[in-house]
């Protein structure tokens, strides 16, 4: 088996074998499956045009003493390394992922941390935003009650005033003139 896919001519990423014995890369195999499939059920090999079902049947349909004979059509295929790879060139590529994987926690962690740090904040200022709407209404409520007051307190200053201007009436022209506006009109001349 040769170590480069034949669809795409590469070094295979992700090699998965189909039935009849051919290997492919997964995403060249699946891009090929989906524009030749005519059915969705069965497709054919690339290399060989071999018919193979692309469809897994329901295991819970089958008796368990049949789930040993099914297998799936497209499986993973593990290929060993290159033996042209020296032990010092794996061993950098094993040091090289190992410092992407500490680095990819480091992240992961910071990233964590920030996020509890924003849902902390975000908590207080729900806290304090709920806070600040309850005391908004509480002031309103007493901006209310006071505009209540005011206006029933105008209305009794009115009432008052009036009342003072009719007495101050009263007192200057006599009950007759109050009463009369001819008479207010003789009382003033």
């Amino acid at each position: 088996m040769s170590g480069q896919c034949t669809i795409c001519l590469c070094d295979y990423k992700e090699p998965v074998s189909i039935p009849c014995g051919h290997v492919y890369c997964m995403q060249c195999l699946h891009d090929c499956i989906s524009t030749s499939s005519r059915d969705g059920f069965t497709a054919k090999c690339p290399t060989c045009r071999t018919k193979f079902t692309i469809v897994m049947p329901e295991l819970h349909s089958l008796s368990k003493q049949f789930h040993r004979y099914i297998t799936p059509s497209i499986r993973r295929v593990f290929i060993e390394p290159n033996p042209s790879e020296s032990y010092e060139e794996l061993k950098h590529k094993l040091e090289v992922s190992e410092a992407r994987n500490a680095t990819l926690e480091r992240d992961n962690r910071d990233l964590m941390e920030s996020c509890e740090r924003y849902m902390a904040e975000s908590a207080a200022h729900a806290r304090g935003e709920r806070g600040a709407t309850i005391e908004l209404q509480r002031v309103k409520r007493l901006l209310e009650a006071e505009r209540k007051t005011a206006k029933e307190e105008t209305t009794h200053t009115r009432e008052l005033l009036e009342e003072a201007r009719r007495e101050a009436n009263l007192a200057r022209y006599g009950v007759g003139c109050f009463l009369s506006p001819i008479f207010i009109n003789n009382c003033e001349k």
